[in-house]
């Protein structure tokens, strides 16, 4: 991926499977509108994405390459994740991605959607 640029709320469209294994950083915002957010991840054998919660955005993850474990929730002791799964989780959920054993890295495409305010 040799294009790392943010394109704002420009129409684009992208390979995003490609761009999110040959995304060299641990996070890269690949496209930012009004209400959606996506953001490529690379995460090393023993790292993880850091526990976060999302206020106001529900949150969807694909995992494009390797395995990993998935927490979701407050207290949850995680489930395995591998390649071409995906967790939706809706705001105000904890959640984190935890690399194990396999291969180098994991590749990891993520939305962030707004939910509208009244």
């Amino acid at each position: 991926m040799t294009d790392t640029q943010n394109y704002g709320a420009h129409p684009q469209v992208v390979n995003i499977e490609k761009d999110t294994l040959e995304n060299p950083n641990f996070r890269t915002t690949r496209w930012t509108g009004s209400n959606i957010q996506v953001t490529l991840m690379t995460i090393p054998t023993g790292g993880d994405i850091g526990r976060e919660m999302h206020e106001n955005s529900d949150q969807f993850l694909r995992l494009e390459q390797d395995k990993g474990r998935v927490q979701m929730g407050p207290g949850s002791d995680g489930a395995g994740f591998r390649w071409g799964r995906v967790q939706m989780r809706p705001a105000e959920d904890q959640g984190d991605f935890d690399k194990e054993v396999g291969s180098d890295r994991s590749a990891i495409c993520a939305a962030n959607a707004k939910i509208p305010t009244a």
